[in-house]
Order: C-alpha cells, then structure tokens, then sequence
C-alpha cells in the first residue's frame, strides 16, 4: 500500500494536459459542489479523479486505452470499482481537450443523478427502518389480525412506490449512458443495459451532422412490472452537444 501511495504522489507531478484541464474545473467544489480528490489509491488501483463523498470515479483514457490489452485491464479496473459502490465515468484525453463543454455538463448530469440516489437509498433506508418498527409495535401489542394485514397492503404498496421509482432511475441511468455514448460516437443509435434489478432500453438518433444538427433519444427502465420512460433532446454546433430539454414521458 506504501509503494502505491508513493506512486500516486509521483502521478500528481506528472499530470497529462487533459488532466490539468479537467483539475482547473472541478478544484475547489465548482461542479455541483463536490470536492475531488486526484490520484487516489482505491483497492490495488489508482484512479485519476474521486469523489469519496458521492462515490464517483473520472478516469481520462489517452489512445494507448483503445488497445485491446488496455481495454480489457480498463475493464477489469471498472468492474472492482463498481463492486465498491463507485460509479465511473471515462472520457477519452481529446474529449476534454476538443469537447469539454460536453465532459463538464456530462460530469455535471451524473452527479445530478448521483445525488438523486443517495437520497433515494436514504428515503428507502428510513422506510425500511420505519415498517420494522411498526411490525415490532404490532407484535408487542398483540393487535388483531386485522390490523397486520392493513400493515402488510401498506407495505405492499409502499413496496410498488419503490419499484416505480427503481423504474425512473434506471431510465435515468440509461440516458446518462446514451449521453456518454453519444459524446464519444454521434453514430450511436442505442442498445439496452441491465441497471441494478432492472433494465433499460435505448433508442437514440442525430439528424444533421456534428457541425449542425440535432439530438434526440429514449430511455426506458423497466423493473418487475413497473415502466418508466425519460426523452432527452440537444443540439450539435461546431462539435459542441447540448442538452436542450429532458423530461418524463408517458
């Protein structure tokens, strides 16, 4: 751990150009108010940007990532971040250095919904803790029977209330991938990917080209029976995306 300490104070001296230009914008909380750390060990890695508070990774990729032995260690890097809890968002170096209008408002969009999460978990946590106590008070007062069953439709329905609300973050989720798809491929046209316990689908398209156009794309999540469906639509001017509007639609 001492080696990887000391090679991560080396890396903060030796930073590329993409990573100075990210560091200058996001020091001193001035995206969405999180502070980052840079060159951080976390488990036998170390990662380029962290958040510890909100659990959020930024990882800068130069061309030597595109290689096929680069892209399965990046891989593995993500997976062992991704069972700790982190959510990790990679932008290639000329990313940020042609288009960094777009990493910033991406980066800004993920930690939007990184914080609609934790406080989804907290207001699912405090639920939790609450139909607990009721069922403990149930069983202390030895109520009748009608009354556990009242408690149990209310925990069935709060139980719904939460997978619809699973639904619509995993839409969100969805686009926030369609989104960085689509900053690193105009082409992409959308795929579905499994978020958690549910899954999302995507459809995306860009009418006009990079220079001028525009963007639109669809993300359904879906958990258990529940159906939830976000459209976002942007624009493209001079190799710089947008987003223009993003809403819930039935």
């Amino acid at each position: 751990m001492g080696q990887l300490t000391n090679l991560a104070r080396n890396l903060r001296t030796q930073q590329t150009d993409a990573e100075n230009i990210v560091l200058a914008h996001i020091r001193k909380k001035q995206i969405a108010g999180v502070r980052f750390q840079r060159q951080v060990p976390i488990g036998k890695y170390i990662v380029d940007f962290v958040s510890r508070e909100y659990k959020v990774i930024i990882e800068l990729d130069g061309g030597q990532h595109n290689e096929e032995a680069a892209l399965k260690y990046d891989k593995e890097r993500t997976e062992c971040f991704e069972r700790l809890g982190y959510t990790v968002l990679r932008f290639w170096n000329n990313e940020v250095i042609n288009n960094l209008a777009g990493v910033l408002e991406m980066l800004h969009l993920s930690l939007t919904l990184s914080f609609k999460e934790r406080e989804r978990k907290r207001s699912f946590e405090k639920g939790q803790t609450l139909v607990t106590l009721l069922f403990f008070m149930v069983i202390a007062i030895t109520i009748t029977t009608a009354a556990i069953i009242i408690i149990f439709v209310n925990t069935q329905a709060q139980t719904k209330v939460q997978q619809s609300q699973s639904a619509y973050y995993v839409a969100e989720s969805g686009m926030e991938n369609a989104l960085m798809q689509t900053l690193r491929n105009p082409a992409y046209t959308g795929e579905t990917i499994t978020v958690g316990e549910g899954t999302a689908s995507i459809t995306a398209a860009l009418t006009g080209s990079v220079q001028s156009g525009t963007f639109i794309a669809t993300s359904v999540g879906t958990v258990g029976n529940f159906v939830r469906k976000i459209q976002v639509t942007g624009s493209y001017t001079n190799n710089v995306f947008t987003v223009q509007n993003w809403k819930e639609i039935f």
